[in-house]
């Protein structure tokens, strides 16, 4: 059975609500063999009746394993055990910009080199300046070095190439470093995310094993004027982040039903 301080290492808070207690009591019971790699847990309802909890408790408890990467769960089948160990996972949840700043608050950049890179050669479509874009290169990480998220190549507007050498020292994200700087606002932010597979270098960087499956975002952040201010690449391994976003569906009633009546 795991000892205590394995289950520390677990992404829990400090102060446990009931649902950390019952996902921890899980963990243990996982790690003991109860329920091994590929079983399937108990129903909610006997979960919620063997501890005395409810079932608001049992879901919480089975969440937060999932986003631990030790569960999964599947539609008309159950909860299925994926790992007896915690494995890393960065989420993040999008719904503004504001939110890339949280990002970047939560994590930190260790730069590896800083480039220059010719408009034609950055692959990223980048507005022809008449000038090299100065290039950040390095990877993101949460509290050690050793807890590596992703890889990130960064593009700067040459415009603004006298923040690079500030870039990896503090907190603050670059296109807020160029809102304080240069007064300049974003007013967009464009993102793509593709499936990629990970280099040899890449993979060195990040900790992963070469050849596996990554997570791409692309995004390019635009001022007034749709200047493009910064455009970043960044490169995850598939099991160490995910993106939440939440979209609502807003009904407009037209002329005719606003003046009906029931």
């Amino acid at each position: 059975m795991a000892s205590e301080l394995d289950l520390e290492e677990l992404p829990f808070e400090a102060k446990e609500p009931r649902y950390l207690m019952l996902a921890r009591e899980i963990v243990r019971e996982i790690r003991s063999g109860a329920y091994p790699v590929g079983a399937l847990l108990p129903a909610e309802s006997e979960l919620s009746a063997r501890f005395g909890v409810s079932r608001f408790t049992v879901r919480e408890a089975i969440r937060k394993l999932t986003e631990a990467g030790l569960l999964s769960r599947h539609q008309g089948v159950g909860t299925r055990v994926e790992a007896a160990e915690s494995q890393a996972r960065y989420v993040q949840y999008i719904g503004s910009i504001e939110d890339f700043w949280q990002y970047v608050a939560d994590t930190r950049l260790h730069v590896l080199k800083r480039t220059k890179t010719r408009t034609p050669l950055a692959n990223v479509d980048l507005p022809d300046l008449g000038e090299d874009w100065p290039t950040i290169e390095g990877y993101r990480y949460r509290k050690t070095l050793a807890n590596r998220i992703c890889w990130t190549r960064i593009f700067i507007n040459p415009f603004y190439s006298d923040i690079v050498p500030e870039i990896g020292s503090g907190t603050d994200p670059i296109y807020v470093m160029i809102e304080k700087r240069y007064k300049e606002k974003i007013t967009e932010v464009q993102q793509q995310i593709s499936a990629v597979i990970l280099s040899p270098e890449i993979a060195k960087h990040v900790k992963a094993k070469p050849g596996t499956t990554g997570l791409q975002t692309l995004r390019r952040y635009i001022g007034s004027n749709n200047r493009v201010l910064e455009v970043t690449i960044s490169i995850h391994p598939s099991d160490r982040f995910r993106y939440d976003q939440k979209i609502r569906l807003e009904y407009v009633r037209g002329p005719a039903a606003a003046g009906a009546t029931g």
